[in-house]
């Protein structure tokens, strides 16, 4: 059975904070990637194959072979990186049954409907929603797109009452 060292939401999937940052700090082995449209897109998985360094492997699964995965044997041998493109896809995860007790949210997008929460993390509602479903069931959940830079806990933003 493997080991996830981290789980992540990141719009952009894999690049050069996940790419280089993340996985030299952690000395993982495999990026998962848990996100249907990409799983299903073959061109899409090539372009971030290519921006893997060297000697990691990458590996896509829709949500649901994910999940499975996951409970079969933990992805197999090695120390992961898990992606998940959004905080919908973090949550439908969880709820099919890939229960996991902490996430780090990276890079989200933003957009007019979206506000800053933290260095290049901007939430609207629905990730918002999403994120507190996951904190309500136990998830610890901060902020921190690279490691250098400070951590937010998801806490502390539920505390600012910028959304409902």
């Amino acid at each position: 059975m493997g080991e996830v060292l981290l789980r992540r939401i990141d719009f952009r999937v894999i690049h050069g904070q996940v790419a280089s940052i993340w996985t030299a700090l952690l000395g993982v082995d495999k990026i998962i990637v848990l996100d249907d449209k990409i799983a299903k897109n073959p061109m899409m998985q090539k372009v971030f194959t290519m921006t893997a360094p060297n000697g990691v492997d990458v590996v896509f699964y829709t949500v649901e072979e994910g999940v499975e995965a996951y409970n079969k044997d933990g992805f197999g041998e090695g120390k992961f990186i898990q992606v998940f493109k959004d905080a919908a896809v973090a949550r439908r995860a969880y709820e099919l049954g890939y229960k996991y007790d902490q996430l780090n949210v990276g890079g989200t997008g933003g957009s007019a409907a979206k506000k800053q929460v933290s260095r290049n993390v901007n939430l609207d509602q629905t990730d918002y929603d999403n994120l507190k479903f996951l904190h309500d069931n136990g998830v610890h959940i901060w902020m921190q797109p690279i490691p250098d830079d400070p951590a937010t806990e998801f806490e502390s933003i539920m505390k600012k009452g910028i959304f409902k």
